[in-house]
């Protein structure tokens, strides 16, 4: 009779085993575009003192050159530094007005590269309305820069303080929020939104959609509040990843998973996550990757002297 009913349910526990081993597979493939082997942390060099709260960092498209944006920028001023920092350029944007610019975003633009200039910040969270602007950036062989387009947006569900963009290979662009309240300094999960197709003729406020939310607090559960704070965003496309930088941590989240969000209802560390170990700096608020190597980069507003640049290098092999 036992063998029977072993018998009975063998192909049950065969199909059961077989899907558990599935899961683990796909848990290992969606982990492995996690670095397993960083560098130590190293400092390699400082911002200029023209770059005194830098809010937003991308890269130029050769990789050597780093564009800033400086917090709250009103002047439409964007600075090109080398990845250790001497400043190289400056570039104006006349006629450029923004209430409390916040972060860069880039993509290709045929030979060029372009940027989101995202003027989304709002800490008493009251803006009714944030807007983005398209600048085409060329570093060479020689520097200019344009604004292409400008467009106004609003939140689905009401006003948020933001201060990351990023856009992925799909050409799909990303707003994600602070989450976090300075009134009741308190925090909750990031929003993350979709812009949607944008028309540069229009002048039409358009709506952004709404495609989930990363729970920041459970994956920073030892952290204060103001730690679980989203400062900046950066897409590695050598390892296909996200990064998050908050005040205490910088967190990537595989590509799949970050497309998956609105059918996220848990969340597994080195699975849907994993913690970088980087070196946490005063007010961080800018975060980039590097390709040659493979490598994050990450500086702060300047506090109480130059802010520095730190880096770390991704020594996991490509095979």
């Amino acid at each position: 009779m036992i063998y029977k009913v072993i018998m009975y349910r063998l192909p049950f526990i065969l199909i059961l085993n077989g899907l558990l081993a599935s899961q683990l597979l796909a848990a290992e493939a969606e982990s492995s575009s996690f670095c397993r082997n960083w560098t130590t942390p190293e400092r390699i060099g400082i911002l200029p003192s023209l770059i005194n709260e830098a809010s937003g960092l991308v890269s130029s498209v050769l990789q050597d050159k780093m564009i800033w944006l400086n917090d709250s920028i009103q002047e439409g001023a964007l600075h090109v530094t080398s990845p250790s920092g001497k400043l190289l350029h400056t570039f104006f944007l006349p006629g450029f007005t923004a209430y409390d610019s916040e972060a860069l975003a880039s993509y290709k633009c045929g030979d060029q590269l372009c940027l989101w200039l995202a003027d989304i910040g709002d800490n008493k969270t009251r803006r009714e309305i944030i807007r983005l602007s398209t600048v085409e950036v060329q570093t060479e062989p020689e520097y200019k820069a344009k604004i292409l387009s400008r467009h106004k947006l609003r939140y689905p569900d009401g006003p948020h303080d933001a201060e990351a963009i990023v856009t992925l290979p799909n050409s799909n662009t990303y707003i994600v929020t602070k989450n976090y309240s300075i009134e009741s300094n308190s925090s909750g999960p990031a929003k993350v939104y979709r812009l949607p197709k944008l028309n540069p003729k229009s002048s039409k406020t358009q709506t952004l959609i709404f495609v989930g939310e990363i729970p920041i607090p459970q994956i920073l559960s030892s952290d204060i509040a103001l730690g679980h704070a989203v400062t900046d965003a950066a897409f590695d496309s050598e390892r296909k990843v996200i990064g998050l930088l908050t005040y205490t941590a910088l967190i990537e989240f595989p590509l799949s998973v970050w497309l998956e969000l609105d059918k996220k209802s848990s969340w597994n560390k080195r699975v849907d996550y994993q913690l970088v170990p980087i070196k946490n700096l005063t007010q961080q608020e800018t975060l980039t990757y590097l390709y040659t190597p493979n490598r994050a980069v990450w500086s702060s507003e300047r506090v109480f002297s130059a802010a520095p640049i730190f880096s770390m290098t991704c020594l996991d092999s490509k095979e």
